[in-house]
């Protein structure tokens, strides 16, 4: 009768130290995921194979197919120029995405808004990680914000960053 109390414990105790583990894992993150594959273990009264755990004296299984680790996202930086500019004039805006290394990100969406204009621009970033926006200036002269957004994907995380557009009389030139 003790023997069982004890194998009864172990169990127990085999089960909650699964679960602790099970709940450490998806609590990393839980934005995206990987699917996890385990190997044969066996210990005393649990053989660990084909992602299931099956205990031999009860028959449970415990399915672990679709268990997964979140995925840790790259950090980005994205920054904006400073711009001059004059009234009824064109202007390049440059923004320049870059992973946590330097690594120029291409192929990616960003986004400018410049405050006093209500439209949304949308580019994609060169191979070197730049992205162009050949902005017509229609605003009266003054200092506006720019802001630039990389939304992220399934790799990169996202980042933000902000500077000025600063419309300068063409007289004063």
């Amino acid at each position: 009768m003790g023997c069982d109390k004890i194998k009864i414990l172990k169990n127990i105790f085999l089960i909650l130290m699964l679960l602790v583990g099970i709940i450490f894992i998806l609590s990393i993150s839980q934005e995206t995921s990987s699917l996890v594959s385990y190997s044969t273990i066996q210990s005393d009264e649990h053989i660990y194979q084909n992602n299931s755990l099956w205990e031999h004296e009860k028959n449970h299984i415990i399915n672990l197919k679709n268990l997964t680790i979140p995925a840790v996202m790259t950090p980005t930086d994205i920054t904006v120029c400073n711009i001059h500019g004059t009234m009824n004039h064109y202007t390049f805006i440059k923004a320049y995405l870059r992973d946590s290394r330097g690594k120029p990100l291409c192929n990616k969406t960003i986004t400018f808004k410049i405050e006093g204009d209500s439209n949304i621009y949308v580019v994609v970033t060169s191979n070197v990680g730049t992205a162009l926006l050949y902005y017509y200036i229609f605003q009266n002269n003054g200092v506006y914000q720019i802001h630039v957004d990389f939304i992220g994907d399934d790799n990169y995380s996202p980042s933000s960053s902000s500077n000025k557009l600063t419309i300068d009389d063409i007289s004063s030139k």
